[in-house]
């Protein structure tokens, strides 16, 4: 086979991804959700409170560049931004099979069919680490959850999704550390406290989680934090 004949199946076979992968991909995401679709009646919630640990996760694509030239008269290196996956599709950690049950999640969602709610504390949590952390750093990253709507789970929650924080938050770590102390020594629920004293205080900001999903009457609290689970 000549040369320029590879070229043009290559090039054919590159539109047709291009064209047709997309929509295939979002078929097999319904087709996973469909079984969970038809076992969520009208009248039943299945809503969900997500961890930070599952949004970050969520950010199934990064972006990397891919160089294609390097010219020597200018010195310059020629190539392009591509969008790849974070995790390989032979990764076999637990973190790379947690992330392939987020897609279905997802659909749920965008469906209507489940709710995503967060929490002050959760949003406290955030103000420590970088914001691409939750929705990627560079152009082409990919996060499931960037357009799903989000609800806040309790009445201090002063925000209107999951990137517009409070005005109130603390201008910096060391206060947020000595006012994350002063507002969880106040909790005095006493399911609450059973929570801390089961998992230890070490974890009583996850204790604080799983109490306001029981309280909200959420189906659970999802996390990938896996030394918790």
């Amino acid at each position: 086979m000549s040369n320029k004949i590879k070229k043009r199946l290559s090039r054919i076979k590159s539109k047709f991804l291009y064209k047709s992968l997309p929509k295939i991909v979002d078929w097999l995401v319904k087709l996973c959700a469909f079984t969970a679709k038809n076992r969520i009646s009208k009248g039943e919630r299945f809503d969900l409170l997500i961890d930070n640990t599952v949004v970050g996760h969520s950010v199934t694509h990064d972006s990397v560049w891919i160089k294609t030239v390097w010219d020597e008269e200018l010195q310059l290196e020629y190539g392009y931004s591509a969008r790849i996956p974070v995790h390989d599709e032979k990764d076999t950690s637990i973190a790379a099979r947690s992330i392939r049950y987020l897609p279905a999640i997802y659909s749920l969602a965008k469906s209507e069919l489940i709710s995503i709610y967060t929490s002050y504390e959760l949003q406290q949590e955030r103000i420590h680490h970088p914001v691409g952390r939750y929705g990627g750093y560079a152009m082409f990253s990919y996060s499931l959850f960037t357009d799903v709507p989000v609800k806040p789970s309790d009445e201090t929650s002063g925000f209107e999704n999951n990137m517009n924080f409070d005005s109130n938050f603390p201008p910096n770590l060391e206060e947020a550390k000595k006012q994350k102390k002063i507002r969880f020594s106040a909790y005095t629920n006493p399911l609450y406290l059973d929570l801390v004293n089961v998992l230890g205080q070490s974890n009583d900001q996850d204790a604080y989680h799983i109490f306001i999903a029981q309280k909200k009457g959420l189906y659970c609290f999802l996390t990938m934090d896996f030394r918790l689970i």
